[in-house]
C-alpha cells in the first residue's frame, strides 16, 4: 500500500472540502477521525495530511482541536529558505519563531525517516531551492543524506547543517567535548570519583570522539578507574536485560562507581531506565548520580528529573539561520558561495534531582555548583527499484525451477494474535503498511498474508518477549505447534524480527515427524555490528546469524539458507518511497520423501527481540 500516494490523496481532498465549505478564520473543524469517516479517507493518511496543512498554515491544531487558520499575508522577506527537520523533533517551533524574528520566509519540510529526508534533499536540489536548513538523523549510515546534501552545496545552493559535521557545507553544532568537562568539573566538586560512560549511539563518529575525550578527561582528573568503564549500547533504547547487566556490574565490579554519563544522539525514554535500575536495586540518586550529555523534555518531567548539559536552542537557531542568510547575501553580491563555517555553542550543565553528592563523601558544593543546580558492509539502496525487483524474485536455488502447483500453503489463521496493517499492530506501534494481505510470491515461494485494516484482523504470529507480551489481550505465546501434516522437500517460512540485537539467538523452528525431531534452526539476529568490528569478525557473523531487524536502519544481507525482502511503498512519480524488511527462511528436509506432522516455533521471552511470522509454505515432493 502506497503511503506517499493516500496522503498526498488526502491532502487534495482536505483542500477541496474546506474550500468547498467556505468557514470563516477560527471556525472549528469536526476531529480527523469524524472527517475520516464523512469523507471516506484512512484515519492514517487523512491524519498526516491534517498535519501537512497545520505546518503550511491552514489549520490550527490546538492538542486534538482543530480550527480554520487566518489566511496569511505574502510574507516580504529577502531571504526565503527551507527547512528540512523531523516531524517529530521538540524544535519546530522555534525553528518558525526564530525565522519570524529574523524575518526570514520558512518553509518547513518535515521528514519521518532516513529516506523521506534523502528524497526531500533531492527535491531541493531539483527545484534549486534558495538556501536549505537541514537537521539530519544521528546514525551511522550517513553516507545517502550526506552525499545528496553536498551536491547542495556543489550546485551553489546554500546550505547549513545541524548537528553534523559535513563536507564543503556550514555547520552548526554543539561542543561536546567542552560539555564533558564541565560534567567531570561538576562531579569532581560532588565528591565522584569513579564514573562510567553509556553512549547509546556507538557507531557515530560524534559517539566515538565522546569516548576519546571521556578517556583523555578520566586522565586529566585521575579518574584511574573510570577510563575503561565504558558501555556501548547496541541501539536507541537499552533494553531491560541489557539494563538488569548494568545492574549487576554496578553491584559487582563496578561497585565504587557513583555516577553514570550518557551520551544519546535522540530522546530517550528516560523513565523506562530509571524505574528498570530501581526494579534491579540501583536507586537513583541515592546510589548512581546519572547526568546527559545533551538536553530534551522528557529528562525535565521524569521521576527524579535528570540532569544534563543544555545549549541556548534560540542561539542555535539564531546561529543556523545568520549562517544561511550570510551566504545568501554573499551570493547575490559575489554569485559565489562563501566558504563553509563550522559553529561550536558551548554548553551548560543544568543539575536535577538526579545528581547529588558521592555516597559517604564529604564534599560541599562551590558557589558556581549551587547557582546552576538553582538553574566493509553491504547494505541495501532502497532508491533503486530494480534492486527491490531482484531482492523479492531471486529464488532459492531448490526451487528456481519449480511450479507453482509444488508448493502449498499453510493455513496459520488459528494462530494469529496481532494485525499487521492497524495502526498499533505488528511487533510494535508502526503498522507494516507495505504488504496487503494476499498470495504473494518471494524468493519463489508462494505465502499466503493474511489480515486487513482493522485492530481484529490479525495476521501475524507474534512470539512473546520481554518488549511485547500481550496480543488480543491475551498473553502471547512461548510455543506455538503449526501443524503440516504432509510430505516436504523442503519448508519456507515468512517472517520478521524487531528490537534485534547483535548475534542474539533469541528463537528456535523445530520440525517433526510424529514424536521424531528431523531439525531445528535457532533464530539468531545480526542486529547492529559493535564499531570496533573486523571484517573477518563480521563475516564470521553473517555466516551465524539468519535474520536481521525489520526496520531500514539496520544493515541487511542475504544469509545462508535465509534471505531479505523489502517492503517497498510506492505511489506517484514524486511520492516519498520508504521500505521495511522482511526475511525468508529455508529448512530442507533430510529425509526428502518423508512427512513433516508439524513445526514447533518456541520463544525466548526474556530476550528483547521478537519473532512474527507471516506465512509458512511447503515444497512437495
Amino acid at each position: 500500500m502506497s503511503c506517499g500516494h493516500d496522503v498526498k490523496e488526502a491532502e487534495d481532498r482536505l483542500r477541496e472540502w474546506l474550500g468547498a465549505c467556505g468557514l470563516p478564520t477560527g471556525s472549528r473543524l469536526p476531529s480527523v477521525r469524524i472527517l475520516s469517516g464523512q469523507l471516506g479517507i484512512r484515519y492514517y493518511a487523512l491524519n498526516r495530511a491534517m498535519t501537512n496543512l497545520a505546518l503550511q498554515g491552514m489549520v490550527d491544531r490546538q492538542g486534538y482541536k482543530l480550527f480554520i487558520a487566518g489566511k496569511r499575508a505574502p510574507e516580504k522577506s529577502l531571504y526565503p529558505c527551507d527547512v528540512v527537520v523531523a516531524r517529530r523533533s521538540i524544535y519546530l517551533p522555534s525553528y518558525r519563531k526564530v525565522a519570524k524574528e529574523m524575518g526570514i520566509q520558512a518553509t518547513i519540510y518535515p521528514w519521518d525517516s532516513t529516506e523521506e529526508l534523502v528524497a526531500i534533499l533531492k527535491r531541493l536540489l531539483h527545484e534549486r531551492s534558495p538556501g536549505v536548513v537541514f537537521a539530519p538523523p544521528s546514525e551511522a549510515y550517513s553516507a545517502a543524506w550526506e552525499t545528496v546534501a553536498s551536491k547542495l552545496a556543489d550546485q551553489d545552493i546554500p546550505v547549513v547543517c545541524v548537528g553534523h559535521r559535513v563536507r564543503n557545507i556550514s555547520s552548526v553544532i554543539g561542543d561536546d567535548d567542552q560539555a564533558l568537562e564541565v560534567i567531570f568539573r561538576q562531579m569532581t566538586d560532588l565528591g565522584h570519583t569513579d564514573m562510567a560512560l553509556l553512549a547509546l549511539s556507538p557507531r557515530t563518529s560524534a559517539s566515538m570522539g565522546v569516548l576519546s575525550q571521556w578517556r583523555w578527561l578520566c586522565r586529566k582528573y585521575r579518574f584511574t578507574t573510570s577510563e575503561d568503564r565504558f558501555i556501548p549500547g547496541s541501539g536507541m533504547k537499552l533494553m531491560p536485560e541489557e539494563i538488569q547487566k548494568l545492574a549487576r556490574q554496578l553491584k559487582g565490579d563496578w561497585k565504587d562507581c557513583t555516577a553514570l554519563v550518557v551520551y544519546t544522539d535522540k530522546e530517550y525514554p528516560i523513565q523506562h531506565f530509571l524505574d528498570e535500575l530501581s526494579r534491579n536495586g540501583v536507586k537513583v540518586p541515592s546510589r548512581l548520580s546519572v547526568v546527559f550529555l545533551g538536553d530534551f523534555k522528557a529528562l525535565h518531567v521524569s521521576t527524579p528529573s535528570v540532569s544534563s548539559t543544555a545549549i541556548d536552542i534560540t542561539l542555535l537557531h539564531e546561529t543556523v539561520y545568520f549562517l544561511l542568510r550570510r551566504a545568501q547575501a554573499l551570493k547575490a553580491q559575489t554569485g559565489i558561495l562563501p566558504r563553509p563555517s563550522v559553529m561550536r555553542l558551548e554548553q551548560e550543565l543544568v543539575l536535577r534531582e538526579s545528581t547529588t553528592f558521592a555516597p559517604g563523601s564529604r564534599a560541599t558544593l562551590s558557589k558556581n555548583a549551587l547557582a546552576a543546580r538553582s538553574s566493509d558492509t553491504r547494505g541495501f539502496d532502497p532508491g533503486l527499484e530494480a534492486d527491490v525487483e531482484m531482492a523479492w524474485l531471486r529464488p532459492y536455488d531448490s526451487c528456481a525451477h519449480v511450479p507453482e502447483s509444488r508448493f502449498s500453503t499453510i493455513d496459520i489463521s488459528e494462530f494469529v494474535n496481532r494485525p499487521i496493517n492497524f495502526r498499533r499492530g505488528w511487533l510494535g506501534d508502526v503498522p507494516l503498511r507495505n504488504l496487503k494481505p494476499g498470495r504473494h510470491t518471494i524468493h519463489g515461494i508462494p505465502f499466503q498474508v493474511r489480515g486487513g485494516n482493522n485492530r481484529k484482523d490479525c495476521g501475524v504470529i507474534v512470539l512473546q518477549s520481554l518488549v511485547n507480551s500481550v496480543g488480543k489481550a491475551r498473553k502471547l505465546p512461548t510455543k506455538v505447534k503449526c501443524p503440516i501434516d504432509q510430505p516436504a522437500r523442503a519448508i519456507y517460512i515468512l517472517h520478521a524480527c524487531g528490537y534485534s540485537k547483535f548475534l542474539n539467538r533469541f528463537a528456535v523452528y523445530s520440525f517433526y515427524n510424529g514424536k521424531k525431531k528431523l531439525g531445528e534452526v535457532p533464530i539468531i539476529s545480526l542486529g547492529k555490528p559493535p564499531p570496533e568490528i573486523t571484517p573477518s569478525e563480521m563475516k564470521q557473523a553473517l555466516q551465524t546469524a539468519n535474520i536481521q531487524d525489520w526496520w531500514p536502519d539496520y544493515p541487511h544481507f542475504d544469509f545462508q539458507h535465509s534471505r531479505f525482502a523489502p517492503m517497498l511503498e510506492d505511489g506517484s512519480a514524486d511520492a516519498i518511497r520508504r521500505h521495511v524488511f522482511l526475511y525468508t527462511l529455508e529448512w530442507i528436509n533430510p529425509s526428502p520423501d518423508g512427512a513433516i506432522t508439524h513445526i514447533e516455533v518456541t520463544a525466548d521471552a526474556a530476550q528483547s527481540t521478537t519473532l512474527g511470522i507471516l506465512g509458512v509454505s511447503v515444497l512437495k515432493p
